[in-house]
């Protein structure tokens, strides 16, 4: 129930954020893939009895995985927080810069 009324919260705000955004394209592929994941999760919790989108990557030879089952919307989550982690931070790097350099000239 706090994941269903954390998304219903969430999503909206995420949404206001990316139509303020709509002129760059690094923070809406993040915000995209944040509000994708985010609804996805939530559709499954609503329709399923749980998330159910997982991903297993097993070895053909041994028959054992290789690497811990993971689920795709949370993959998306992830890349989309680290990719608007990394543009905000870009972005406030260069946003400091800017007046330091009018300054100078």
């Amino acid at each position: 129930m706090l994941f269903l009324a954390a998304t219903a919260v969430l999503v909206p705000i995420l949404v206001l954020t990316a139509y303020q955004c709509r002129g760059s394209g690094a923070p809406l592929w993040g915000l995209g893939l944040i509000i994708g994941g985010a609804l996805g999760n939530l559709y499954d919790r609503l329709f399923h009895p749980g998330v159910r989108d997982f991903l297993e990557v097993i070895n053909p030879a041994s028959g054992l995985g290789l690497w811990p089952v993971f689920n795709l919307a949370d993959v998306a989550i992830v890349i989309g927080v680290a990719a608007y982690l990394v543009w905000s931070l870009i972005n406030a790097n260069a946003s400091r810069r800017r007046p330091a350099e009018a300054e100078q000239t």
